[in-house]
């Protein structure tokens, strides 16, 4: 056990064998270390450099600074676009068909047209396009 104890205490130093970390892994998954070799493991607890929480106060504003900065960024490229889509939208107004628009009289005399040649149409049929081919006292052989 003062073996296992002892490749632990290199592991966590950083200078085991790749054959020593087998080793360990296979101590652990056989239950002969009872608990994870990280918690079982006690350092004596060495003392925080002062200025470590003063450094780590700086990282965390420096990153809020630069995410508000994204933020700031994102809206702007957001209010950017936007505004240069309106901008075109007003040179290149959207294409309107032009229409045909027909006072009250045209639309009536447009109409009385109609009716006059659908009544002449009507009244006059189409002469014939008979050809005959064959006739006979009894019998006819015509071709439309």
């Amino acid at each position: 056990m003062e073996k296992t104890e002892e490749i632990i205490k290199r592991y966590y130093r950083g200078e085991t064998s790749i054959e020593e970390e087998k080793f360990l892994k296979a101590q652990y998954r056989s239950g002969h270390l009872k608990e994870d070799p990280f918690l079982s493991l006690s350092y004596p607890s060495l003392p925080l450099p002062s200025e470590l929480n003063e450094k780590i106060r700086q990282a965390i504003r420096q990153q809020k600074k630069c995410s508000l900065r994204r933020i700031y960024i994102t809206v702007g490229s957001i209010a950017a676009i936007a505004i240069l889509l309106l901008s075109l939208k007003g040179i290149f107004p959207a294409y309107k068909g032009k229409t045909l628009q027909l006072s009250d009289n045209m639309k009536r005399e447009r109409f009385e047209d109609a009716l006059r040649v659908i009544g002449n149409v009507l009244e006059n049929p189409a002469p014939s396009q008979e050809k005959v081919l064959y006739e006979d006292k009894n019998l006819i052989i015509a071709i439309e």
